[in-house]
């Protein structure tokens, strides 16, 4: 095997194994994936930050079941 076949194999190798960790760097257990849930409103703040970005939204019309019917604040990256 050529040193070009070798080196082309350890970095396929290597974007494999980081794939791997990168997706297990996001957990969705804590989340119901099944569940729609829709937010309208007016966005107050972005924030840029490494590794993610964050978005809140002052919501003005909940499409979803909410104990109190209340006005809320949403946050989510």
């Amino acid at each position: 095997m050529s040193w070009k076949a070798v080196g082309i194999l350890t970095a396929l190798l290597g974007f494999v194994s980081m794939t791997a960790s990168l997706s297990a760097h996001h957990s969705r257990a804590m989340f119901d994936v099944n569940q729609l849930v829709s937010v309208e409103g007016v966005v107050t703040k972005v924030e840029w930050r490494n590794p993610h970005m964050w978005v809140t939204l002052a919501s003005l019309i909940l499409h979803a079941t909410s104990p109190n019917g209340r006005r809320s604040s949403w946050a989510w990256k």
